[in-house]
């Protein structure tokens, strides 16, 4: 059987078909998104710092060390310069050690007069045994108050250094309260700052949205207009070149279409040249014919009857002026 190859170049067009209300719809639609896009500077979608993150950027950038901790030092290098234990120990002698040595020199005194007048009452006790009692007696005397004076004072500079070590500690103290408090203040400060900008961030992202509110509805419309199948009520322009090769294939019987003269008007509906069918609802269709991977949408000549005739072959077309 010869075989012959022919090449021709077929247009079919129809006639879109969409109603007044997609048409209406969608043109709607594309001018708000072309006047919002005209009207619309990128930079004014750009929320700035809010309220609350600018006070806290004020804060931050005024922040300085507590005033607690400069007193800390003083109160600390006051505990360190606070004189010496001799400053604790003049007021303990003045008022302790020389008043005791006071009275005890005012006793020897007395007993000095009494041993006087003992002396002169008998005069048998004159001379030279008068001079050894009263030498005795200076020397229990002397000795007596050496020994309470260097006891006296050895406790004046025990105490002394006690008080001072006492005073340097309580310094010390309240220069560690005054750091604590002041570190606890300045802790206290960062988190009021930490605080007032995260709640600004809040105020910042509600901000950002009012600005951008108007292309979050163009977006989820754009989205909604997308779900709807308007490809349904479309016509279509094809343009393409279609080589057939004649044989007693069910494909030659095909590219007879372009030798007959057939209506341009007119499409192979035919179930048996179409593949991977899918149903879109309305009789309409979406598939591919056999000879091609191109996507096609259009019905079947056997739901179609008012609109269906026979082909070459006795494949059946449909003329979709006619389609209900």
């Amino acid at each position: 059987m010869s075989k012959s190859k022919t090449t021709q170049k077929v247009d079919t067009a129809t006639t879109a078909t969409n109603p007044s209300w997609v048409n209406n719809a969608l043109q709607g639609y594309t001018g708000q998104v072309q006047n919002w896009g005209a009207n619309t500077n990128a930079q004014d979608l750009v929320a700035p710092a809010s309220p609350l993150q600018q006070q806290a950027f004020d804060q931050a950038g005024g922040m300085t060390s507590s005033p607690l901790f400069g007193e800390a030092a003083g109160v600390a290098r006051g505990a360190v310069n606070n004189g010496t234990a001799q400053d604790f120990m003049s007021p303990y002698t003045n008022d302790v050690v020389n008043t005791t040595l006071a009275g005890y020199d005012s006793n020897s005194a007395r007993q000095n007069a009494a041993l006087a007048a003992a002396g002169a009452r008998n005069n048998g006790f004159g001379g030279s045994r008068f001079g050894v009692a009263q030498a005795l007696q200076a020397g229990e005397q002397g000795s007596g108050r050496a020994a309470a004076e260097a006891q006296l004072r050895d406790q004046a500079f025990n105490t002394g250094q006690g008080l001072y070590a006492d005073a340097q500690n309580r310094n010390l103290s309240a220069a560690g309260l005054l750091g604590n408090l002041g570190q606890a203040q300045g802790a206290d400060e960062r988190s009021n700052i930490g605080l007032l900008s995260e709640l600004g961030g809040v105020q910042r992202g509600i901000d950002a949205n009012m600005r951008t509110a108007d292309l979050s509805m163009l977006q989820a419309l754009g989205g909604l207009y997308g779900q709807g199948q308007y490809g349904l009520f479309n016509g279509s322009k094809t343009n393409g070149t279609t080589t057939n090769t004649n044989s007693p294939s069910l494909l030659s019987s095909v590219g007879q279409v372009a030798q007959t003269g057939a209506s341009l008007a007119a499409l192979f509906s035919d179930r048996r040249l179409k593949r991977n069918i899918v149903a879109l609802g309305g009789g309409w269709y979406a598939y591919n014919y056999l000879w091609s991977d191109d996507l096609e949408i259009g019905v079947m000549a056997d739901e179609q009857p008012q609109a269906a005739m026979e082909g070459p072959g006795g494949f059946m077309m449909v003329d979709y002026g006619r389609v209900s």
